[in-house]
């Protein structure tokens, strides 16, 4: 009998996201997400998943993953793309150690490249649709205030399901074309540079240049501004509210309060290959898209929170007269067609396995051999075991907090640190467990010279320290010159 083994990972989803996702979140951000990944196969994968079963997308113990596997084998067929990349821009380093399947000769990528271009060329007709949902969603929620008729509600919560699954769709598809974006670029420098250089140049120029940050605005919608900083949009007020960090939507308070904080435009120059070579205007016009990229991802991004939030607030009306706090554990479907009696049994049964699962220590990255979970081992780059990711270079001292008013001379730590955050306090430095090239942080700690470095599980003794962050080399001095001084990273 062959064994059966995928590997899968929730990098990505715990650089923004709680570590532990309701299954009503999941219900609408992973088949929306699914649906991408499958618009993205019809046009250029060798197999076409069908049927309800997801491929692309999973969720272990209320923890959502990607499936690296078949993902990888999607991301095979591009032809511009080293699948590599999928884990040292996206998923915060290398890929495991587990052996990949045999990726397919260059005539067959070639082959591919019309439907990819395809996909990824039809953003601007998947954006309006996306938007057009959103709105409509926006609209009957709006409607169902002012009724205040739990019909009306339910039918809003509807239009907003179906808005927040086609803007995860629209996320994937975004991701793709930033993924590719970064690839494409990252290919050309590494014609006139080593590698490492490479990935600095990559790093320093991968910002957006186009397009608003994915902040919150204010509105009828979106008064609490938290609920759009991460997902926790339909989880603040139900159980999962207890495992999630308030750090994560402490933004709240500070944007409410004095507004986004104005920094000096301390911004790097931007960094070019010298236009006397011959791959000058490539490089030019590779980055300028990358940029274009970048902004449309943080955009999808925002349109999908919406969503979710009008989820919340038509929950919190009495939307499939479910009570907010029960709803949270249940999925779309299971609101929709289970009786109350049925709806209370299996709350009680998740409540229970939600106590449990909370007890793990869950690895990010897993390998599933004929069901069975274990933890998935990645391969060692960088100078040494301990050696963080310089994801925005620059230098900064000052003392590690996890929460900051906007004082000068703070760095902020977490296991994830939202790039909404950063945009309302600017801290000096960002140091974060997870996090990656393509990361919402990293993108606004290199728009706004801020050095940040991931990879970094600061230990809790360590706060209100002083500490030294070098976003250039990836290293973390706590008590830099004194005699209990040291590196952590």
């Amino acid at each position: 009998m062959t064994e059966r083994v995928s590997v899968h990972s929730g990098h990505n989803f715990r650089e923004v996201a709680p570590e532990l996702l309701s299954p009503l979140t999941w219900s609408i951000i992973g088949p929306g997400m699914e649906r991408g990944f499958r618009d993205a196969a019809v046009k250029f994968g060798r197999q076409q998943p069908t049927g309800p079963r997801p491929s692309f997308v999973s969720y272990f113990g209320f923890r959502p993953f990607f499936n690296m596997t078949t993902v990888e084998r999607l991301a095979d067929e591009l032809p511009v793309v080293d699948p590599e990349d999928i884990w040292e821009l996206l998923l915060g380093g290398a890929g495991p150690e587990s052996k990949r399947e045999k990726r397919p000769g260059k005539l067959h990528r070639a082959r591919r490249l019309r439907g990819a271009l395809s996909f990824l060329g039809n953003n601007a007709h998947a954006f309006g649709r996306a938007q057009a949902e959103l709105t409509a969603a926006e609209a009957a929620v709006l409607d169902a205030i002012n009724t205040g008729g739990s019909w009306q509600a339910g039918s809003a919560c509807d239009a907003a399901i179906k808005a927040g699954r086609t803007a995860w769709a629209l996320h994937i598809r975004t991701t793709s074309v930033a993924l590719v974006a970064a690839s494409v670029t990252k290919q050309i420098l590494r014609l006139q540079y080593d590698s490492d250089t490479a990935l600095e140049l990559l790093r320093a120029g991968a910002h957006r240049k186009e397009g608003a940050s994915a902040s919150a605005r204010g509105g009828i919608l979106t008064e609490d501004l938290h609920r759009l900083n991460n997902y926790e949009v339909t989880d603040g007020g139900g159980p999962f509210a207890r495992f999630s960090s308030p750090v994560l939507s402490s933004a709240a308070s500070v944007l409410r309060g004095k507004g986004v904080a104005e920094r000096a435009d301390t911004g790097l120059d931007e960094v070019g290959i010298p236009l006397g070579t011959a791959l000058g205007p490539v490089f030019d016009r590779t980055v300028r898209m990358l940029g274009l990229a970048l902004g449309e991802r943080e955009r999808s991004k925002e349109i999908g929170l919406r969503a979710l939030h009008c989820t919340r607030v038509l929950l919190d009306r009495g939307a499939f007269g479910a009570d907010p706090a029960e709803a949270a554990l249940l999925g779309v479907q299971e609101l929709r067609q289970l009786d109350a009696r049925a709806r209370k049994r299996l709350v009680d049964e998740r409540a229970e396995e939600l106590e449990e699962a909370a007890k793990l220590d869950f690895p990010v990255d897993v390998q599933q051999t004929n069901g069975q979970l274990t933890a998935a081992r990645r391969a060692r780059r960088g100078k040494t075991a301990n050696a963080g990711q310089a994801l925005a270079p620059g230098w900064a001292e000052g003392v590690l907090v996890q929460e900051s008013d906007g004082e000068e001379g703070r760095i902020v730590v977490g296991d994830r640190v939202d790039g909404n955050y950063v945009l309302a306090v600017l801290p000096d430095g960002v140091v974060s467990k997870y996090g990656s090239v393509l990361s919402h942080v990293a993108i606004v700690c290199r728009e706004l010279g801020i050095p940040f470095i991931a990879g970094v599980a600061t230990d809790p003794t360590d706060l209100g320290k002083r500490a030294v962050v070098d976003g250039w080399t990836g290293t973390v001095s706590v008590d830099a010159g004194s005699p209990t001084g040291r590196v952590v990273a």
